[in-house]
This record gives C-alpha cells, structure tokens and sequence, in this order.
C-alpha cells in the first residue's frame, strides 16, 4: 500500500496573468491553506497532479521566488510528494527534456515524476508525447495518477475537449481509478476523474467554485474540499444586483465581476457609479463593465485562457524559432524578446 491517506491537488499555474503578483500570492496563501489541512488530519502524503507553471517558454525572476516558496511548502510539511510534469511545465510540447520544474529534484521529500513511475499497484504519468499514450490500453493498475488530456470531457463549464483519435477514457477502463489535472473543472467519467485545479483562475471557471483538493484514504472514495478563501468569478445583469447586491456579495471575498448592461435603460455615468460604490463596499478585485453593444454571448469565456491554447509567448517564440535566415540568430531574438 502506497499510502494510507493523500492529498491531491493540480494545476497551480504560477505566473498566470502575465506572472501577476495577486495570483502567485493566491498560490503560496492555497498551498499554505493544503498544508494545514493535511496536518488536521495526519496526511504525510502530497501528490500533485501537473501545470506547476503557466508559462512554457520563460519563467519571471518574480514567479520563481513565489514557485520556490510554494515547493519548500510541500518539501517541508510532507514525507512524499509525487510531483508530476505537465504539459506548462516543458519547454517542448513534443519531449520533456527540458522543464521549468528542474530545481524539485533536489529536494529531498519531492518524487519527481517525468517519466512513468510504477509503485505497486500505484502509476504516475507525466504529461504524455508521441505516442507513450499506446501504452496505457494494457495497464491494470489499482490507482493511476497523470495529466492526460482526454476527449469528451469538459475544458471549461461549456466546452468539450473534441477527439482526437489518440487516448480516450475507454484505454484505461482495466484500471481501479484514474485522477487527472489538466481540465480545470471537477469531473468524472466512468472510473476517471478530473479533479478540479487549485481555485479559480478567471471567468472559464465563472460560477463554478468547485475547486481545492482532493483526500484520498486507500480504497474510500475519494474526498474534496474547496478552498474557502479563493478567487470567485461571477456574471450578473445589472438588472439581477442593482437592488440586491447586499446579498450577493456581503459574505464573498476576492470578487471578479463582469456585469452586462442595456444601454437604452441605463447610462454610463450611471453604472459607472454602481461600479465605484461595489469597489466601496465589498471584497471585489476586478469588475468590468460590458454594455449590450460590446458584451456578446460568450458568458465571459476567456478563449486564450483555454486548457489547449498556448500563451502569446509560446506562439511567439515558437515562429521565431522557425525562423531559416543565415541573418538573424533565431537564439538571439528570442532572447531579445524575453527582456521586452
């Protein structure tokens, strides 16, 4: 038996929103949250499920100091760590020869899992290439823990990751139970399970709260606790709060709103106003304002934030790394571009 008991997180994402400080502090005052309420219930053992890093290309001096904060966390307050690779955390999306991660093997209590590590009964994946995914048909593990990205799932509250052709559910129907990162909503199909990310992120996970940790106790279903401090993201008609926003927002912290308006009803000096009082009088972080004309349909989808899509560095870097000239230094300008 692996573990007694476990605690399981995933996809932290440290360096989010252009390495914003707030959220890299959401992630060191989370892991800190994790700790104690592992020690409230004698959990030694820690297990991280991918997506320690958001960005793939360049990690901010900044986000680092705030990464290694949170990895001495772990180190120091759990006997084991299984601390797997995901796709945010390699430079190349093709191999894992090089990660942002590289540090955590030298610490002492951190199980790096880069490759396929077997415990048992117990498997750990990084994030998959080429084509490792073949392998996974014929496992018949008791648990497996990774970071898959698997087809007819839910990348957000209302898109589907489509199939690819490649890995789906069904090659690892011969395992007890599989649990994921990646998706960053709570879900489970069958024997797998993604297990939600650390806390909300942005408006992909509007309205859903269903974030934090999951507590695994051998042969129990597993557990989960959201984090009751985290980041809410919420989207409401002006007409829905104008009246009612005492009860909506009086007892919810760290508050991102996106609040739609018909400008034929109100004015901008109006909601303007409304905004600046919401600032006054509650825990709000953000809120933007989307007039009839501007705001759409999209619920407030953040498309560049999707699981699949790669950051505006990423997409940078990698054309100039195609770059065939005998004039330019592909290196040197991307070197030039990371200092901007």
């Amino acid at each position: 038996m692996l573990f007694e008991k476990a605690i399981a997180f995933t996809d932290l994402h440290l360096g989010h929103k252009a390495n914003s400080t707030e959220h890299n502090q959401d992630c060191v005052d989370f892991i800190s949250w994790m700790v104690n309420e592992a020690k409230q219930q004698n959990i030694k053992t820690c297990m991280f499920l991918g997506d320690w890093h958001h960005n793939r290309q360049t990690v901010n001096v900044e986000t680092l100091n705030y990464s290694y904060e949170c990895m001495k966390l772990l180190n120091d307050n759990f006997d084991e760590v299984y601390f797997i690779v995901g796709n945010h955390d390699l430079y190349f999306r093709d191999n894992r020869n090089i990660s942002s991660l590289v540090y955590a093997k030298d610490l002492t209590n951190i199980i790096y899992i880069n490759e396929k590590k077997v415990f048992g009964d117990v498997a750990f994946y990084p994030w998959l290439v080429g084509d490792e995914w073949k392998e996974l048909k014929s496992n018949q593990y008791k648990y497996v823990f990774g970071h898959f990205e698997l087809p007819d799932f839910y990348l957000n509250s209302m898109v589907k990751m489509p199939d690819s052709g490649e890995l789906n559910g069904e090659h690892l129907m011969d395992n007890g139970k599989v649990f994921t990162g990646h998706f960053h909503k709570r879900q489970t199909r069958a024997n797998v399970t993604y297990i939600g990310n650390a806390f909300p992120h942005d408006f992909n996970d509007v309205w859903d709260d269903d974030r934090g940790v999951m507590i695994l106790e051998w042969d129990k279903d597993p557990e989960y606790k959201n984090w009751p401090d985290a980041p809410k993201y919420r989207r409401y008609s002006y007409d829905a709060i104008k009246d009612t926003h005492a009860k909506s927002f009086k007892n919810i912290s760290k508050l991102h709103l996106k609040i739609d308006y018909q400008e034929n009803e109100v004015t901008y000096a109006e909601i303007s106003a409304f905004r600046d009082m919401l600032n006054a009088e509650y825990d709000i972080r953000s809120i933007k304002l989307l007039s009839n004309l501007d705001s759409g349909d999209n619920e407030g989808m953040e498309v560049e934030e999707a699981a699949t899509c790669d950051s505006v560095d990423t997409i940078v870097v990698e054309q100039i790394s195609s770059i065939d000239s005998g004039e330019y230094d592909p290196n040197y300008l991307i070197q030039i571009y990371n200092e901007l």
